[in-house]
């Protein structure tokens, strides 16, 4: 069943990408609003009206619960019209979503069947997007990049993170912009070169730049084993007494696509004590 709700969801999602094409740029005209504004229901999926003398009949019908009278009758409708503004009703994204859930609860559980529950979850979260319901897709995203990190399949991940940091962008959640766009400057990721200076860039105006929304220094814990800032500690003397100043050299090594130049560096010890400005 679970590959039946998911055929019907990609069937959607076809009709969604027809009607947008077809449908939306007839939105505007005059008798198409006219038609939206009444009470006229959107196509129901998988009924059947049985008023229909022939296959393929266009059925004009207005609620049940609106009276011919205040309205327009079927012969002054045109026919074309009419579907078009009840296509334009038609929440497509709801539906693929619905369809696509429904699949992810068939296979969710089943064995054998992670890769296919992973993949319904990014599609769910790609349609979110497609929405515009930014939230819900980056929850979606935020879940199955956990996933892709650590099976290292770097393509999805890229794309995920991609559309993940897009999300954050939308929402005006800085912080994530650039955990994300740090994590999208790695070498490994699939992305090229020119992309990922671009998202460097980015981040450095965000930071640093005139325009930029932080007031506070920002602290990004990134993902274990980010090679992107290499840190070593070298000690002068191979013997020290306690409570006396001792000399240390700090390495700091990084491996951003550009060249970029620090502010400041902040030590930190394990040992809270000796954290202090």
């Amino acid at each position: 069943p679970g590959f039946y709700y998911q055929a019907a969801a990609n069937s959607e999602l076809t009709r969604s990408r027809i009607s947008q094409q077809k449908c939306e740029p007839k939105r505007s005209e005059p008798q198409i609003q006219e038609l939206i504004a009444m009470n006229i229901p959107p196509y129901q999926p998988g009924t059947i009206n049985f008023r229909s003398k022939w296959l393929g009949q266009t059925v004009c019908e207005l609620d049940e619960g609106t009276p011919l009278e205040d309205s327009v009758t079927r012969r002054e409708v045109d026919d074309f019209q009419f579907s078009i503004a009840r296509e334009l009703k038609h929440d497509h994204h709801a539906r693929a979503i619905e369809l696509l859930q429904r699949a992810y609860a068939r296979y969710y559980g089943d064995k054998g069947s992670d890769r296919m529950v992973l993949w319904l979850v990014s599609q769910i979260a790609k349609v979110h997007f497609d929405a515009a319901q930014f939230q819900q897709a980056k929850q979606y995203f935020d879940s199955v990049a956990v996933a892709y990190q650590k099976e290292q399949w770097w393509v999805l991940f890229t794309d995920t993170l991609n559309h993940a940091l897009q999300c954050s962008q939308n929402l005006g959640l800085v912080k994530d912009s650039i955990r994300y766009s740090f994590e999208l400057i790695i070498d490994y990721m699939a992305n090229t070169k020119e992309d990922r200076i671009r998202i460097l860039d980015n981040v450095l105006n965000e930071l640093l730049g005139e325009n930029s929304l932080l007031e506070d220094p920002l602290e990004i814990q990134l993902a274990h084993g980010n090679p992107q800032i290499l840190c070593s500690v070298q000690f002068i003397d191979e013997k020290v007494s306690a409570r006396s100043e001792i000399t240390f050299k700090v390495f700091v090594q990084v491996n951003f696509p550009k060249e970029i130049k620090f502010n400041r560096l902040i030590i930190s010890f394990t040992a809270p004590d000796y954290n202090q400005e």
